[in-house]
């Protein structure tokens, strides 16, 4: 077990969804950052020791995610651990392994976002973000979240994926019935969550038998013709497709979301905005969007052995709870971290700080997601119109994701 080093925490329970409806909270953040040690969360269950430490520094979160061998993503990727006995299901998920069984699927997810495909990005997007945009810049008034940012990734996913256009809003639907869930994982054990992955999971095995008869340039083609080849098994191929597709969902959405409200609530950061609109500083625009908003706010990693750590004892089976949204914000690599500034000389690699993660883990839809938000930034800027807001921001409950529930805008 474990020895905690801080006697009494004297901080929010990180793990508390009903933290992180006002808002993520950066000053709690900046305080255990500022420890010189790590500080122990303890907690009431998911994982092994009793709790787990609270990695906040952003050059600590890369160490971590570097060293698979000494801290494992097998027990579970996020808290609570959802594979502490070794035997769920979400062991076939990318996310819950380590070299070299990770190299092997690494390997096939990146073949799924090859050339053809990813040539494929920019007019699948844009003819989805103009047909959204459109519709809801026609009624004046509506929720961004609703009616933009919900929309968006699900329907490009279902491109890329070749999902046929009938099951569009099915595919949105489960993308956020899988975060629901995940938030109720400590109650339930991770059943619904679970549940849901296997609904998913069923569709895709589905669709995989028709892409084989008939394969198509589009992302699930890819997948289903390594499950046929035997370089992926059955429950490899429904979680790869199940999680890309959660991951590519509800995160984007996240980030327009949040991004938009960035610009709506504040004149001075709509200032930016436009001054980068302007300037064509849209690259740089979508990273620091990615860096401020961090929409993934955690990761998890278990320790496979005793050892040291900066300085700190770490013991076997001891869970290191990666705050992206803490290591975005460290001072030691952003100058003034809490200020929106696209303008900024980011240092070199950190740009978009660890929003995607980094390591054998970074997200293999980067790329995909940066275009997502920078057409949506082109297309609103072309239509020359202002948005303002149009009543109160919902934020979600969730103590994973930064979500954005509601955002009524109108157009000024």
């Amino acid at each position: 077990m474990t020895i905690i080093v801080d006697d009494v925490l004297q901080e929010p329970n990180f793990t508390d969804p009903a933290l992180y409806v006002s808002g993520v909270p950066h000053e709690a953040l900046d305080r255990v950052r500022d420890r010189e040690r790590l500080v122990w969360q303890p907690t009431p269950g998911g994982t092994y020791n009793g709790g787990f430490w609270l990695v906040t520094r952003y050059q600590d979160v890369m160490d971590i995610e570097s060293r698979p061998e000494d801290f494992s993503s097998v027990p579970g990727a996020f808290y609570p651990l959802g594979n502490m006995d070794g035997d769920s299901p979400m062991q076939k998920h990318i996310l819950f392994m380590d070299p070299p069984v990770h190299s092997r699927l690494r390997k096939m997810a990146s073949r799924s976002f090859g050339p053809r495909i990813v040539k494929r990005f920019d007019g699948w997007v844009r003819e989805v973000t103009e047909e959204a945009l459109d519709a809801a810049f026609a009624r004046k008034e509506f929720d961004f979240v609703e009616d933009v940012a919900k929309l968006i990734p699900g329907r490009v996913m279902s491109a890329i994926m070749g999902v046929p256009s009938e099951s569009r809003e099915q595919i949105v639907q489960w993308s956020l019935d899988v975060f629901v869930a995940q938030a109720k994982a400590e109650e339930d054990g991770g059943a619904a969550f679970a549940g849901v992955f296997g609904e998913i999971g069923q569709y895709m095995a589905a669709l995989g038998v028709e892409k084989l008869r008939n394969p198509q340039d589009d992302l699930l083609s890819v997948v289903a013709t390594a499950l046929d080849s035997g370089e992926i098994d059955e429950f490899e191929y429904q979680m790869y497709a199940s999680g890309i597709l959660v991951a590519g969902t509800e995160t984007t959405q996240t980030l327009m979301s949040q991004s938009l409200r960035l610009m709506v609530e504040s004149e001075q950061t709509r200032a930016t905005f436009e001054k980068a609109f302007e300037t064509g500083r849209y690259l740089r625009l979508v990273e620091e969007c990615l860096r401020y908003v961090t929409p993934a706010l955690n990761v998890a990693r278990t320790a496979t052995r005793d050892l040291e750590f900066n300085g700190q004892k770490i013991s076997k089976g001891d869970t290191m709870q990666l705050m992206l949204a803490a290591a975005n914000r460290d001072p030691d690599v952003f100058v003034d971290p809490h200020r929106f500034d696209p303008f900024r000389d980011p240092k070199p690699l950190a740009a978009e700080g660890v929003a995607f993660g980094s390591g054998v883990h970074r997200c293999v839809g980067s790329m995909l997601a940066k275009v997502e938000l920078k057409t949506l930034f082109e297309e609103i800027h072309r239509r020359g119109v202002r948005l303002e807001l149009n009543g109160q921001p919902e934020r979600g409950w969730s103590s994973l994701v930064n979500q954005l529930n509601a955002l009524p805008v109108k157009l000024g």
